[in-house]
């Protein structure tokens, strides 16, 4: 097993969904993720510190620091999200289901 695969095979382990309630005591460390990335292989990417991938989502709007409004919008639809650590942030992705 790779070191990427073992990283990946963790951050699933402590993957999980939050309300936005819950988002609250991590709006300093929040990184939204975009539905159109796997929240897994952003995750995955930031732990093994893949500045170049991870700047080329940052370009494309894929992956970014959370707003104020992000938080507004979150605030007034109350969305889920499903959630990853990655110290010192807190991956998001609000669920589209």
């Amino acid at each position: 097993m790779t070191d990427k695969t073992l990283i990946r095979d963790e951050l699933l382990r402590q993957m999980g969904e939050m309300d936005y309630g819950e988002l609250t005591p991590y709006l300093g460390r929040l990184v939204k993720i975009s539905p159109r990335l796997d929240l897994i292989d952003a995750a995955v990417a930031v732990c093994a510190d893949e500045a170049t991938r991870v700047e080329r989502w940052a370009k494309e709007g894929l992956l970014g620091r959370v707003t104020e409004d992000d938080l507004r919008a979150w605030h007034a639809r109350r969305p889920r999200f499903r959630a990853v650590v990655t110290a010192p942030w807190v991956l998001v992705q609000e669920r589209v289901d």
